[in-house]
C-alpha cells in the first residue's frame, strides 16, 4: 500500500458463493476491499460474512477470527441461484414489513412512538458499541423523536 492510501478491508466469506459470484462481489466492493473465501489463505480478516446458522457455528468463527467483526448475511445469489436465507428472509418472504432488533425495551418504546406518530419507515443500520443492528427507522423527512439527530 502506498503512502496516503486508505487501508484495505479484508473480508472472508464463510459460505459457498462460487468463484464467479466471489469475483463479482470483489469487483463491486472496489479496491478498498479484499474479498476471499474462507478456505483461501490471506491476512487476518477485518470482517467475516457468515450465513444465518447456529450460535455454535458463529462462536467457532469468532474463535477462529477473534479480531474480526462477524456479520450474519442473508443472501440471494443472483449469479448461481443460491440462497443463504435465514429467519429474517423467511419472515419477509411470508409478508412481514420489516425486522427490528430492539436492544432494550426503551428502544422498542421509542420505535413504537415513532410509528404511532406516523413516521414512514425505511430500513437502516445503527452501530451500538461493536454490535451492528439492522432495524426499521423513521424514513426521510420524519421527525427524530429520540433527540439524537440521527435517523439511522
Amino acid at each position: 500500500m502506498a503512502a496516503g492510501e486508505p487501508p484495505v478491508v479484508e473480508v472472508v466469506v464463510a459460505f459457498p458463493l462460487g468463484k464467479e459470484a466471489l469475483s463479482a462481489l470483489q469487483t463491486r466492493a472496489g479496491a478498498g476491499v479484499s474479498v476471499r473465501d474462507l478456505r483461501q489463505s490471506g491476512p487476518a480478516p477485518d470482517l467475516v460474512l457468515c450465513p444465518p446458522s447456529s450460535p455454535q457455528l458463529i462462536a467457532n468463527v469468532r474463535q477462529q477470527f477473534p479480531s474480526a467483526r462477524v456479520i450474519v448475511v442473508e443472501l440471494e445469489d443472483w449469479l448461481e441461484s443460491r440462497r443463504a436465507q435465514g429467519p429474517v428472509g423467511r419472515a419477509l418472504d411470508a409478508g412481514a414489513s420489516g425486522y427490528y432488533v430492539a436492544p432494550d425495551s426503551e428502544a422498542l418504546a421509542v420505535f413504537l412512538t415513532e410509528v404511532a406518530a406516523g413516521a414512514s419507515l425505511s430500513i437502516g443500520q445503527r452501530a451500538g458499541g461493536d454490535r451492528a443492528q439492522g432495524f426499521l427507522t423513521p424514513g426521510p423527512g420524519t421527525q427524530d423523536v429520540d433527540g439524537d439527530d440521527n435517523a439511522l
